[in-house]
């Protein structure tokens, strides 16, 4: 319980990697708050880290656009006083030509 009264937010945390860190911050006693853009996901990912004894919080939210990322902002500094982890697993492409 090295994390017990830390609050984390892990973006891309619906599958995979993102998820593993997830749960691993939930072991270790920190709530959780999961994003991504699947609600399914992240919804299963938040009943797994509560199934651990920490709090999950998932929120959707699509990072790669500007309006989506201002509403997740002010989502968490509503919902939150503080934060003391920040995971940007969330992986963000775009296409650009190459000379």
């Amino acid at each position: 319980m090295k994390l017990k009264g830390k609050i984390a937010i892990v973006t891309g945390g619906g599958r995979g990697i993102g998820k593993a860190i997830a749960l691993a911050f939930a072991r270790e006693g920190a709530d959780v708050v999961v994003t991504a853009r699947t609600e399914s996901e992240i919804e299963k990912v938040a009943e797994d880290i509560m199934a651990l004894g920490s709090k999950g919080v998932p929120m959707v939210a699509d990072l790669g656009k500007k309006e989506s990322l201002q509403i997740f902002v002010d989502r968490i500094s509503t919902q939150f006083s503080s934060l003391d982890i920040l995971v940007n697993n969330a992986g963000v492409t775009g296409a650009a030509k190459m000379l």
